[in-house]
């Protein structure tokens, strides 16, 4: 007579992957106790449920909570690699095929440095100049690379600009991946690469165009850090953001204010909050690092950027504005520098000096004034700045004016609009990038 089955080893193995399932339940809850800021609160899901095209797909989410990136991840690394060439091949059309605005101003300068670099005489304008730091570092020594890998020529001066605009857009179509649907990033994106500034940005042999990237591509690493406050994308933030710094000393504003905002945001956390900033600010004081040390041992004193900050602030206070050194306002500053004997960063400390007093004097009348420009910020500039801003509009008194004008406006909407959708879903991090 055949033997009835043991029924009691299933029943252990079953019992057993109970156990495990309540184990592993467990350890969930108390790590979402643990973190309550990543929990989803009721507004969001409130929110998800309202309006789901808006929230569904984020970038970072993955199947079962793995850490290995999604298919849908995948899906949204390739088109923003897709954006970034096509708007690139945009740029480079528009720069090719179209009149080029004048290498002037500014951009001579950082086309010198390049060069300089390039041939190994070191950051200086000329030959026979002094070694300077009168202008953010990275942007010539990208330059100069590009220089050295494919020629000194502006048309791969030229190339390496419509580049950097092709990858702010893929940038920008990440970042937008982190609040909203593939759509709606993908909009946003395609609005960054035909917007009419950084277009116009493309033709200018300056800085501006790789400082956009950085600071995209450092407003993406901050938004990763805080969806989770890991130490890594916190140190991808750090090196981001010196390198923003290396290519513009006023990034620093930017990242102050978006770091200010987290906090008053995510106040609840700000324990991680402190932790990652630490880690943020050690990973950045080593990127500006090498070269600050090369500004204290030429100039004496640490110039942490450039030696044109202080003349910066000195100009912000003048009424009305101006950059001409010819101004009898900048000629004394200039003319007490060379009775002194001061070097370059010296110099700029005594414009920082003499400017942080015009401000200390009247801050009311100078807070007015810096109000006022901020709310001009969608205004169109005057009609013969617009020769200035080839290859993408050409400089006559035809529609294209007027379209401009339309232009603008259209991005302080699509701005506004942004802000109550962020403002709706009680979306802080968004909050805090707008």
């Amino acid at each position: 007579m055949p033997r009835p089955p043991d029924f009691r080893v299933f029943r252990r193995w079953n019992a057993a992957a109970v156990r495990l399932l309540m184990i592993r339940q467990a350890h969930h809850e108390r790590g979402r106790s643990a973190c309550p800021e990543r929990a989803i609160p009721a507004h969001a899901e409130q929110a998800s449920s309202a309006h789901p095209e808006l929230v569904e797909g984020r970038a970072d989410e993955t199947p079962q909570g793995h850490a290995f990136p999604s298919p849908a991840a995948h899906a949204d690394l390739l088109l923003a690699a897709l954006l970034a060439v096509a708007f690139t091949a945009l740029a480079a059309a528009l720069l090719f095929l179209l009149p080029r605005p004048a290498i002037k101003y500014d951009a001579v300068e950082y086309q010198l440095l390049a060069e300089s670099l390039a041939r190994g005489d070191g950051f200086r304008l000329r030959p026979d100049d002094f070694p300077t730091a009168y202008r953010p570092p990275l942007y010539p020594a990208l330059l100069a690379l590009a220089f050295l890998l494919f020629g000194a020529s502006v048309d791969v001066a030229y190339g390496l600009q419509a580049a950097l605009h092709g990858l702010t857009v893929g940038v920008v179509y990440l970042l937008g991946r982190e609040f909203l649907a593939r759509r709606f990033a993908l909009g946003a994106a395609v609005l960054t690469g035909l917007s009419v500034g950084l277009t116009c940005l493309v033709g200018f042999l300056m800085t501006e165009t790789l400082q956009t990237l950085l600071v995209a591509a450092g407003a993406l690493a901050l938004v990763r850090w805080e969806r989770g406050w890991s130490w890594h994308w916190a140190a991808a933030a750090g090196l981001l953001w010196g390198l923003a710094l290396l290519a513009k000393g006023t990034n620093a504003a930017l990242l102050g204010l978006w770091l200010a905002a987290l906090l008053a945001l995510r106040w609840r956390a700000w324990r991680r909050w402190a932790l990652g900033v630490a880690l943020l600010g050690g990973v950045l004081v080593l990127t500006l690092l090498p070269w600050t040390v090369r500004n204290t041992l030429r100039f004496g004193q640490p110039a942490l950027v450039s030696t044109n900050i202080g003349i910066q602030v000195y100009v912000a206070t003048l009424d009305p504005l101006t950059f001409d050194r010819s101004d009898p306002r900048m000629m004394r500053v200039v003319n007490e520098a060379r009775a002194l004997g001061l070097n370059e960063a010296a110099t700029d400390r005594l414009f920082l000096r003499y400017g942080l007093e015009r401000l200390a004097a009247d801050p009311w009348t100078h807070l007015a004034r810096a109000a006022r420009n901020a709310l001009r910020l969608w205004e169109l500039p005057p009609r013969d700045a617009l020769e200035y801003l080839k290859p993408t509009v050409m400089y006559n008194d035809l529609p294209e004016y007027r379209a401009l004008v339309w232009l603008h406006y259209l991005t302080l909407a699509l701005a506004l609009a942004g802000l109550a959708l962020a403002w709706r879903r009680r979306e802080t991090t968004l909050l805090a990038l707008w």
